[in-house]
């Protein structure tokens, strides 16, 4: 705010005389209060300055008010002075003595003012210097004034340079100079207000007006205020209407950032380096920037964030903001726009892009140097290991990234492959290695896929297998599988894929005579049994973009469900058994489970019932023989052994074709490795209240979103449940059979959680439409249905799609059923081109590949670039069309533009060694663009048409411009040729002349002077 002086007039103390009765000769000379000292060194001055003064509005008709006169010798000698009383009655003094004053003294003296009517007073009192004769006098005033209603304002008020669009404040304050309240009222023309515009001023305050404006546009605004003071007051007013003048000039903003677009490249989920980016705002505009900044989509959880939000840009000045990225999704790539909004319409836009990326985490073992690079890292074979006895191996995970990394082994800890560690961190850029000890039970085969989580990334796996086998001793019979390789793991895949997976050992025996050997049959030899259905390409990224086909393939084995009868040739009826609460001591609970056995030959099922003591869960019978086709119903009991314990194990049965029992009945060739059916058993036996655990989930804002996918195919994410308490916790998610749960669906569904640890599940959505998805999904903890946590699963399905901006702006109010309108090129001139820049925007969250067509008949009139290309998710591409015209006509283009995905469908191989080739994409969306361009030809006249320089002298020079006038539609390229002409000029021949002399007038005609 910036104060202006009150429009107020002083009467300066150096004037030498005043005269204060007017202009009549006999008036007395009243000295002012400086000149009065400086001659007489005598001041005299009341309660109020200089002489006595009765204020208004401080006296009445009738009253006697009384004020003391000040007599001060303020020279440096002794001063003798006598009063003479005023020339009225209305002011009286004590009768007049001698005052003798020496240096700094006073005496005070009384004056006495008794009013008869209610008017203005004017009198002196003559002091007479009594020390000579000719010492002389001086007048001092008295006065009595009337009440004066007097206001004062600034003469003006100038905002400067202000924004449009925004309200510019003034503060002033309106003073009250009089001696009664004084009211006032505004009268203000826009586009200036005052608030408040009216109001009562109190006597000696002040009262604060905003003044303010809001310029519509850049223009110059002088107004000019008046304010009426006193309005139905009966008080003498000098001034009775004030005027104030206003003005203004109005500016637009202008904001420009530092860069358009804020790319941080690709970092890992959790990553908490360089995940922010400096952005600066520059104003260069003459005035300060309201900015605003708002995010443009809203189709999903927002990734970036831009602080602050709202702030002011001085002029010419700049501010640094700050842009952070916090990726929460692996794999998801996300592009996004920022407005940058000031309230006069200016607008900047930012976009922001990056992707989120999955830490690298391998798992391998060290290769064997007799494989000699053939050995598949991941496979781990113990041989043959009698049966009670221990093999051990080391398994290694390496973490490749800068981050740690959790893992989760789905694996029963007590099983027949045990693992020294189920769970843990690898720190960044480093690896942990592990041993895995197989215990075999039971002379028969053993083999298992184990599925490694890690936290946002994929899943991982190993193949761990191996025979167990009885020896020869006293009584007991040799009993000793024929031993297994990872070549018959792989060529029982092969089977599979190839349809033969249900096949007999005297089938494969039969094929294998038919076709001989192949990788459907297990070869010898270091490099065994390849993979049957391979890809040229070794890392194919998937339709949607957010992981390889490789990735893809093993979350996609993990979720295959072990109860279908169309996956499994040998499967149960249920995975999971849910016992509640049993107590200690008794009888337990039972469930029975059927198993089936729909493969072509006669198998044989080998019960494991894992267990470092007395085993709390139990199958009935442990071994049994099951025909082909057939089911055989087994008893799963549950008899805990603890009290206030929570209860989840996996039993594993193990199935084989009965004639390899023993390796004489077997042909090495079609050796096919067991089925591994696992049955989990929950339980608890807590009778009354549950254990209140504290787990939470890793979903931000109880929020979890899925990258864009692609309608038929899958993506899979990995969450975290923690727990924060001292006691294990017991999860579930409970089955949902709605449309929403086909859609989504997570694994494992059931476990335990170490107190102060985690666990590790897998996300799944497969889309089956396109258009987005959101799911609760319940997690149960230890039997608390009233206390389960809800997570938001948010996933898209999308298919390719593409949209022109140009054409969606133009339909943009019209009807759905309206034509598309078409767009247009400007007039071009025959021989010339012209161009214009249409921009493609991919609206859905998967990349797409674009191809643009041009007619044949015009491929030499029009031209596009580029013409194929790639678009990720939200991004835009600018094409730019060329239009050369042959002709003066106007040509109409139908521009067709059609998307793909990235690939075509690929295969479901159910197995997550092998992904095959998909096939060749097709174009899915088609849309068009039609464009009028108007071919034009040349209209060029000179102005003026003719140019005369006149009679020049020889050897001087004359200048005479002239003008090139387009009269057309286009733009035309010129080039200007001048041609001199000779002088035509009159032949004379003689009538009566010689042949030689009409030649020489010829002559004489073309080359005369």
């Amino acid at each position: 705010m910036v104060d202006f002086p009150n429009e107020t007039m002083d009467i300066s103390d150096e004037e030498d005389e005043i005269n204060m009765m007017g202009t009549k000769k006999d008036a007395p000379l009243i000295l002012g209060r400086h000149e009065r000292i400086r001659r007489h060194g005598v001041d005299c001055a009341g309660p109020f300055g200089d002489g006595i003064l009765f204020r208004g509005g401080e006296w009445t008709v009738g009253g006697e008010y009384v004020q003391k006169l000040t007599v001060k010798n303020v020279s440096t000698r002794m001063r003798k002075l006598k009063y003479r009383l005023p020339g009225t009655r209305y002011f009286s003094l004590l009768f007049p003595e001698l005052i003798d004053l020496s240096p700094g003294m006073h005496v005070d003296i009384d004056v006495v003012f008794r009013p008869v009517k209610m008017e203005v007073y004017d009198d002196t009192i003559y002091f007479k210097i009594v020390e000579a004769e000719d010492s002389g006098g001086f007048h001092v005033p008295v006065r009595a004034l009337l009440s004066t209603l007097q206001v004062s304002v600034p003469p003006g008020l100038d905002f400067g340079l202000c924004p449009t669009a925004e309200k510019s404040r003034y503060m002033f304050d309106i003073t009250n100079t009089g001696e009664v309240p004084a009211p006032f009222e505004w009268t203000c023309p826009a586009p200036f207000t005052l608030k408040p515009d009216a109001g009562v001023v109190p006597v000696g305050e002040s009262v604060t007006i905003e003044a303010s404006l809001t310029p519509t546009d850049a223009s110059v605004f002088v107004s000019l205020a008046t304010c009426e003071v006193g309005s139905g007051v009966n008080a003498i007013k000098p001034r009775p209407v004030l005027q104030m003048r206003l003005s203004a000039i109005g500016k637009y903003t202008f904001i420009v950032p530092s860069e358009e677009r804020v790319d941080f490249g690709t970092l890992l989920v959790g990553q908490t380096e360089d995940t922010s980016k400096d952005l600066v705002l520059h104003n260069r505009s003459m005035v300060p920037a309201t900015v605003h900044c708002e995010r443009v989509e809203s189709d999903r959880e927002p990734v970036f964030s831009i602080a602050p939000l709202d702030f002011v840009i001085p002029p010419q000045s700049e501010i640094h903001l700050n842009v952070k990225y916090s990726p929460v999704t692996a794999g998801m790539y996300t592009m996004e726009h920022f407005d940058f909004i000031t309230p006069g319409g200016n607008k900047a836009t930012v976009c922001c892009s990056a992707q989120a990326a999955s830490p690298v985490v391998r798992l391998f073992k060290k290769e064997d140097p007799y494989a000699m690079g053939f050995g598949v890292s991941n496979s781990i074979n113990f041989g043959n290991v009698m049966v009670g006895e221990r093999a051990s191996r080391a398994l290694f995970l390496a973490n490749d990234a800068d981050i740690s990394s959790s893992f989760q082994f789905i694996v029963e800890e007590n099983g027949c492959f045990k693992f020294s560690t189920v769970q843990g961190k690898i720190p960044g850029a480093l690896e942990v290695n592990l041993r895995v000890d197989f215990t075999p039970t039971a002379p028969t085969n053993f083999y298992q896929r184990i599925f490694c989580l890690v936290e946002n990334a994929a899943p991982i796996f190993v193949d761990v297998l191996g025979t167990g086998f009885v020896p020869p001793k006293g009584e007991i019979k040799e009993q000793r599988p024929a031993p297994m390789r990872h070549a018959h793991i792989q060529a029982y895949r092969n089977r599979c894929v190839a349809g033969y997976g249900r096949h007999s050992p005297k089938e494969l025996e039969s094929l294998l005579e038919r076709k001989g050997i192949n990788d459907l049959f297990a070869k010898m030899g270091m490099e065994g049994t390849g993979l049957l259905a391979g890809s040229a390409v070794k890392r194919p990224v998937t339709r949607s973009g957010e992981a390889t086909r490789n990735d893809i393939a093993v979350a996609s084995e993990f979720f295959q469900d072990p109860t279908c009868p169309e996956l499994n040739p040998v499967h149960l009826s249920m995975d999971t058994a849910d016992f509640g609460y049993v107590s200690v001591g008794g009888a337990g609970d039972r469930r029975t489970v059927t198993l089936t056995n729909t493969s072509h030959s006669k198998v044989t099922v080998q019960w494991i019932v894992p267990s470092d003591g007395a085993a709390d869960f139990s199958v009935s019978p442990v071994s049994v023989d099951i025909g082909a086709g057939r089911s055989f119903d087994f008893k799963f009991v549950f008899r805990p052994s603890q009290t206030n314990f929570y209860y989840c194990q996996e039993v594993e049965a193990y199935v084989f074709f009965k004639n390899q029992r023993t390796f004489r009945l077997v042909n090495d060739a079609v050796l096919q490795p067991p089925w591994c059916c696992k049955l989990k058993g929950i339980g608890h036996t807590l009778a009354t209240e549950q254990f209140a655990a504290q787990v939470s989930i890793s979903a931000r804002n109880g929020t979890f979103e899925f990258p864009g996918c692609h309608v038929g195919d899958a993506c899979y994410q990995t969450i975290r449940l923690t727990n924060s308490s001292n006691l294990p916790a017991q999860f579930q998610f409970p089955t949902d059979s709605g449309s929403a749960g086909a859609v989504f669906d997570v694994k494992p569904r059931a476990g335990i959680i170490p107190a102060n640890d985690f666990y590790l599940v897998l996300l799944k959505f497969r889309p089956t439409a396109a258009r987005k998805y959101e799911y609760g999904l319940k997690c149960v903890i230890n039997h608390e249905p009233d206390m389960a946590q809800t997570v938001t699963l948010i996933g898209e399905g999308a298919i390719p799609t593409v949209k022109v901006l140009q054409v969606e702006e133009l339909r943009r109010g019209l009807s759905p059923f309206a034509p598309t309108p078409p767009l247009y090129m400007k007039p071009t001139c025959t021989g010339l081109v012209s161009s214009r820049a249409i921009t493609l925007h991919n609206p859905v969250r998967i990349p797409i590949v674009f191809k643009v067509e041009v007619p044949a008949r015009l491929a030499n009139v029009f031209s596009v670039s580029p013409t194929m290309g790639l678009l990720r998710g939200n991004q835009d591409c600018a094409l730019t069309v060329s239009f050369a015209p042959r002709a003066y006509v106007d040509y109409k283009l139908k521009l067709n533009i059609k998307v793909r995905a990235l690939a075509g469908d690929p295969p479901d191989l159910r197995d997550a060694r092998m992904f095959g080739e998909a096939v060749p994409a097709e174009f899915v969306h088609e849309t068009s663009v039609n464009i009028i361009a108007p071919g034009s030809g040349a209209v060029l006249s000179f102005d003026p048409p003719l140019m005369d320089f006149g009679t020049l002298l020889v050897n001087t020079t004359e200048d005479i411009q002239f003008g090139l006038v387009n009269a057309s539609d286009c733009d035309v390229q010129y080039e200007i040729h001048h041609l001199v002409r000779p002088e035509k000029r009159e032949v004379i021949r003689a009538r009566s002349a010689s042949m030689m002399a009409n030649s020489s007038i010829a002559v004489a005609g073309v080359d005369g002077p």
